[in-house]
């Protein structure tokens, strides 16, 4: 695992969704996931059918990681990557028809990059204009799990 990237290993969210994801039928389906940190979430979703699926995190190194581990596991022709803070940095209209994300939970400040994994900010600032960002457009998304 890169440097400064959530290691899933060590936490039971991230088995905990990815498992979710088994039981979801993707099929077909165009994914985001947003904050992907090591890319077990986007490569759950490929394997649950996805068509696509777009890893997204503001860490460059938890973006390359996610396109690493997809390769590693055969899915870099339906999984991509891009570091972006949220959805700002994908193309204007590009459309999803489900949106994951396994955000950062306590609303502390961040130390550094690696700590937005955990840390929202105050308020949840940092997460928090993802909905805004999800709902914008209801072409964006026809669902949201998170």
């Amino acid at each position: 695992m890169r440097p400064t990237v959530f290691h899933p290993r060590f936490f039971l969210t991230s088995e905990f969704f990815a498992g979710f994801l088994e039981r979801i039928d993707l099929k077909g389906k165009r994914v985001a996931d947003v904050g992907t940190g090591s890319g077990i979430i986007a490569l759950a979703a490929a394997r649950a059918g996805a068509a696509s699926v777009v890893a997204v995190d503001i860490n460059p190194n938890a973006a390359r990681a996610a396109l690493e581990n997809a390769r590693a596991n055969g899915l870099d022709g339906r999984v991509s990557a891009v570091c972006s803070d949220l959805l700002s940095a994908l193309a204007p209209g590009q459309q999803f028809d489900v949106i994951l994300s396994n955000p950062p939970y306590f609303p502390d400040e961040p130390l550094d990059l690696a700590d937005r994994a955990w840390n929202a900010g105050p308020g949840y600032r940092d997460i928090a204009p993802l909905f805004e960002q999800a709902v914008h457009d209801w072409r964006t998304a026809a669902s949201c799990i998170f």
